[in-house]
């Protein structure tokens, strides 16, 4: 899975995604898309995203401007 978490499932456009249960979950549990559980990336990945803030969106922004079936 790498070190990446997908925002957006690529398979089905999903922001949902299914946490997990336990008090204090492995950090490295693959965390599944909340409509079709494709694998979307580990908790720890997420919380690497939420440490960069706004950072993280810029990047993700720049790589869909050139996309151009938006």
């Amino acid at each position: 899975m790498g070190d990446q978490f997908k925002l957006v499932c690529d398979h089905c456009g999903s922001l949902t995604i299914v946490l997990p249960r336990a008090a204090a979950p492995d950090p490295f549990v693959v965390l599944k898309c909340g409509r079709c559980e494709s694998p979307r990336g580990t908790l720890e990945a997420l919380r690497k995203i939420s440490s960069l803030g706004g950072h993280y969106l810029d990047g993700e922004i720049s790589d869909m401007r050139g996309k151009t079936d938006m």
